[in-house]
């Protein structure tokens, strides 16, 4: 199992140690493009929030997900609906174009709830 990688703030001293961060984060989720890319709007328990959602597909299969300038790896656990990603207390899980989606363990009774932004045109 992938264990969870966080980029804390305390971590971050910078907007460039962010953005170089975020991309040492996504060459270690997989050396391949992911398949998926999707912008959510998540809101719930007093906040809003704006992740993009990169979903790998191959072994190890696992969600990156970038909330300013942070990145998590979830790997995929089991599910009968839908997909679920899960490690060390959060958890994104997909069902069609929303999501839930626990931060903290903290979170587990009122998760965000997330909807696919569409693309601008």
């Amino acid at each position: 199992m992938v264990g969870l990688s966080l980029l804390r703030p305390a971590m971050v001293l910078s907007p460039l140690a962010a953005g170089l961060g975020t991309v040492l984060l996504l060459a270690q989720a997989s050396s391949a493009e992911p398949a998926i890319r999707a912008e959510y709007l998540c809101s719930g328990s007093g906040e809003t929030l704006q992740a993009t959602a990169l979903f790998f597909p191959e072994d190890p299969r696992q969600v990156v997900l970038i909330v300013e300038g942070q990145a998590v790896r979830l790997p995929q656990a089991r599910s009968a609906s839908g997909a679920r990603y899960s490690s060390l207390g959060q958890e994104f899980w997909v069902k069609g174009r929303e999501a839930s989606w626990i931060r903290t363990p903290a979170q587990a009774e009122q998760p965000l709830t997330c909807v696919v932004v569409p693309p601008a045109r």
